[in-house]
């Protein structure tokens, strides 16, 4: 696959790169190698949710959008009575977003939909739009190989939190190999 590439784009990035990263993702860490980020490049990677609770909506919108946070709104008006992650959380600063819940939307709960053999974009899209967050496992082959959801975590038909960590796993291609 790497030697005679069947593929459009032929250059090292686009062939031998995610083979490569793949291999590194596994490999390193049984060997006992794991990242070690400076302060600069860890502050880069991550955000602290801050404590909202109290604050009115567009204080809310202020300062999360000031702090470089994706968010969404659970409820019509008032003040944030609730929030998904926690304040004090630290998460990756791609992908990661913030519910607020408003007013006496405080306990409101989220159905997990089945995103199980869906593509990537669909099971994505469906689980924004309901409210939830997007978790993947390390390891896994789905950025060179088939990004069909073969399982997830928590499981279709729970109720959760609205702003929940979805766990999304793909098949690894070792065909492409």
């Amino acid at each position: 696959v790497v030697d005679e590439p069947t593929c459009y784009v032929k250059y090292g990035s686009v062939v031998a790169a995610p083979y490569v990263a793949g291999v590194f993702r596994s490999v390193l860490p049984h060997l006992g190698v794991e990242p070690v980020y400076t302060e600069a490049e860890e502050e880069a990677r991550t955000l602290t949710v801050p404590d909202l609770c109290g604050l009115s909506m567009a204080d809310a919108a202020k300062l999360l959008a000031a702090s470089g946070f994706t968010f969404r709104f659970s409820g019509e008006s008032g003040q944030v009575t609730g929030q998904t992650p926690a304040a004090g959380t630290v998460v990756r600063r791609v992908g990661a977003t913030v519910t607020l819940r408003l007013g006496d939307a405080s306990d409101r709960t989220v159905t997990v939909p089945d995103v199980v053999k869906k593509e990537l974009g669909d099971a994505g899209g469906t689980l924004t739009g309901a409210g939830l967050n997007i978790g993947f496992c390390q390891g896994d082959g789905w950025l060179s190989g088939d990004r069909t959801v073969v399982a997830q975590s928590p499981a279709a038909g729970q109720e959760v939190p609205i702003g929940t960590v979805v766990t999304l796993r793909f098949p690894y291609d070792e065909s492409e190999e």
